[in-house]
């Protein structure tokens, strides 16, 4: 069955649509920048699939926020 949306240009995929972010890609390893909003330390983070690993500074410092983006 062949299904048209209208709106969507000819280069989407649709087939991911309506999964969660930690559902795609799960074969792949991320790139995560870690950001302490506290203290303004950075570091970025190469995870394995599947990884749900803290970075060191947020073990240590448990009363920083810290906020994690992943980069595409």
């Amino acid at each position: 069955m062949t299904r048209k949306t209208l709106g969507a240009a000819e280069n989407v995929d649709l087939r991911d649509r309506g999964r969660d972010a930690y559902e795609q890609d799960i074969d792949e390893r991320r790139v995560i920048e870690a950001t302490c909003l506290t203290c303004e330390r950075e570091a970025t983070l190469l995870l394995e699939a599947g990884s749900t690993e803290q970075w060191d500074h947020d073990r240590r410092e448990t009363a920083h926020l810290v906020e994690y983006r992943r980069v595409d």
